[in-house]
């Protein structure tokens, strides 16, 4: 008979096929030292055009491993794809992976390790990237200074003391390749429709551990190489840039006022942690620079609901024609430079 896997990699993808191949030998190229039978990749593919399905197929058709793969009829937008990539999925724990990252050699063993210590999420730190994956800089969720911590986030003390330590929001599960979690502890728990389109769906399922009871284990081992420049926001310029960081702040905000029915202390402690991730005074200057009209009033309700001083707001609107005017200044100088020296 069969074993049930202990690991699931889930992978949620969409016309990734330049990519996927590194995620996947990355996982597969570790296996030589692991009974293959305790692991498994379930790929989630979201309608892809770019011959991702047959690339797939020549892979499971060489792979040890046992490789999950199914396609949408329609691209049902990404939190459909990451709730369908566990839905694949059969194993114990299920470990998140973007189909542009890259796990670190050694990191299968680490995790397979870890999860018979019985927690029910595991987080890990990263390593940026650029998009060739040349290593830029080693990220910590909770700094360089912290070893293995495990936390009760059902305790709001122990809750509100891990926020107050967390750097940024990828302590609270922003960054999909970093999380393992238990599966049973996902399936027990029903997503709100209000998510679907947030892209943090994932992060609802997780936070929802907490009113069952959750334990976390943060690693600070570098288990996984992130890929950057690849934001399909940045294609949008400007306003992609704005609509990114508005989805981080309304997205986080929600999750708060949730976990507030809970515990209201959860409320500050996780909106503090947004804060850090997006500082008040450099994000409304910068989303101030950014926008125009519509953009910036939407952008304006959007950083009062999420506690941005409105000081910090008219501070902003009055940066704006100085910034404006410095650029034109660097611009002018730039090209008085270009014809001086042509």
């Amino acid at each position: 008979m069969k074993k049930k896997p202990r690991l699931s990699i889930c992978i949620p993808t969409f016309n990734r096929r330049k990519y996927i191949s590194e995620t996947i030998n990355s996982i597969l190229n570790q296996v030589a030292d692991i009974d293959v039978n305790l692991i498994e990749i379930c790929i989630s593919d979201n309608a892809s055009t770019d011959g991702t399905d047959a690339f797939i197929q020549e892979i499971k058709s060489k792979s040890s491993v046992n490789i999950v793969y199914s396609k949408n009829d329609v691209n049902v937008g990404a939190d459909r794809n990451y709730l369908r990539s566990v839905e694949l999925a059969s194993g114990d724990y299920c470990w998140f992976m973007g189909s542009d990252d890259i796990a670190t050699p050694g990191s299968l063993h680490k995790f397979l390790q870890e999860i018979d210590s019985d927690h029910d999420i595991y987080i890990c730190n990263r390593i940026d990237c650029d998009a060739q994956m040349n290593q830029i800089a080693k990220r910590y969720w909770l700094g360089n200074n912290f070893g293995p911590l495990v936390v009760n986030l059902s305790d709001p003390e122990q809750f509100q003391r891990y926020a107050r330590n967390a750097k940024s929001l990828g302590a609270f599960f922003s960054y999909l390749s970093s999380i393992v979690f238990k599966r049973e502890k996902w399936i027990s728990t029903t997503i709100d429709p209000v998510y679907i389109g947030s892209a943090y769906s994932h992060v609802y399922m997780l936070l929802s551990f907490i009113k069952i009871g959750c334990t976390l284990k943060y690693l600070p081992d570098h288990l996984v190489l992130s890929r950057g420049y690849n934001d399909s926001f940045l294609a949008k310029g400007q306003e992609g840039y704005v609509e990114r960081v508005l989805l981080d702040i309304r997205g986080y905000l929600s999750l708060a006022k949730n976990l507030s029915s809970f515990n209201h202390g959860y409320f500050d402690a996780l909106l503090n942690v947004l804060h850090k991730e997006r500082p008040p005074l450099f994000t409304a200057i910068d989303l101030r620079y950014r926008a125009n009209g519509a953009t910036w009033d939407e952008a304006s309700k959007v950083l009062l609901q999420a506690g941005y001083s409105k000081y910090m707001l008219y501070i902003a609107n009055a940066s704006k024609p100085i910034l404006m005017a410095a650029r034109g200044f660097v611009r002018f100088a730039r090209h008085f430079n270009r014809k001086q020296t042509s």
